[in-house]
């Protein structure tokens, strides 16, 4: 190994070390100097509830809504803004830019996007039956579960356009039906041919009031997993099942979140 390559060699090592320990003295830093808050924990896909002896948490925040903005991609920040509710900090809004004049009872904490997407806020305004099922309608409406909106990620509905609907029943609750949302469809022959094989076909129909397009995404915060003993794991999940299952993280001014404790009830994991 030459001179200039053994120069390279440590520099390299020696910066991956500073790098570390810089890291290790943020969360420290953080730690030590930041606003401790209690936050909720929430059930997660029952499939993937372990990743080893780290415990998967999920908050009411995970998932994030933001207005439709073309260039909000993968990696992107966000910062999503916490309100005090008794012991616990709760959801309250979200910004694409750091927050400003928070109230005594708000904190702020950054958050990275992931797997965003689009979806429609489809709001359907006041719904009638089409014309072949007006008297089953008129009869019936008090029993059918009948959405003012509904969410598509399809981008097929529009402002404006009429469109048809299936009415199904709820399984196992005679009596009682409710509004297909995923049927929607302009021409009601083609619904009524799609779905020939049901007995009975009845439709409704709504001309769409508003469409509002937003963005869906998971967003991480760096407070998503939480090592534990071996064996605990399984345990604090049935507890979660509960409700009984929180943490305790410390924030720093600039919104960099670190998981200190995980409790069980009255329980504390450090």
């Amino acid at each position: 190994m030459t001179k200039n390559k053994k120069i390279l060699f440590f520099a390299t090592i020696a910066f991956q070390v500073l790098f570390l320990l810089a890291m290790l003295y943020s969360k420290h830093s953080v730690v030590a100097n930041g606003k401790k808050i209690f936050l909720k924990t929430y059930p997660i896909d029952p499939r993937s509830p372990l990743r080893g002896q780290y415990v998967a948490l999920k908050y009411d925040f995970s998932q994030i809504n933001l207005a439709d903005d073309s260039d909000i991609e993968k990696g992107n920040l966000v910062y999503v803004i916490l309100e005090k509710d008794g012991k616990f900090y709760r959801y309250k809004d979200i910004k694409r830019e750091i927050p400003k004049n928070l109230k005594a009872n708000e904190v702020f904490i950054t958050g990275k996007v992931k797997y965003p997407s689009r979806k429609d806020r489809v709001f359907l305004g006041k719904v009638t039956s089409s014309e072949k099922d007006s008297d089953w309608f008129k009869r019936n409406k008090e029993n059918i579960d009948i959405p003012e909106k509904i969410i598509s990620y399809n981008g097929k509905f529009k402002k404006g356009k009429k469109y048809y609907f299936i009415i199904d029943q709820v399984p196992q609750r005679e009596g009682e039906w409710r509004v297909n949302t995923y049927s929607g469809n302009e021409d009601l022959k083609a619904l009524e041919k799609q779905y020939h094989y049901k007995k009975n076909l009845k439709t409704v129909s709504y001309v769409v009031q508003d469409v509002e397009t937003v963005v869906n995404a998971t967003a991480l915060y760096g407070i998503e997993s939480f090592f534990v003993e071996e064996g605990k794991g399984y345990e604090i999940e049935k507890h979660r099942e509960k409700g009984d299952v929180y943490v305790k993280v410390a924030v720093s001014d600039d919104g960099e979140a670190v998981l200190t404790s995980l409790f069980v009830g009255d329980k504390e994991y450090k």
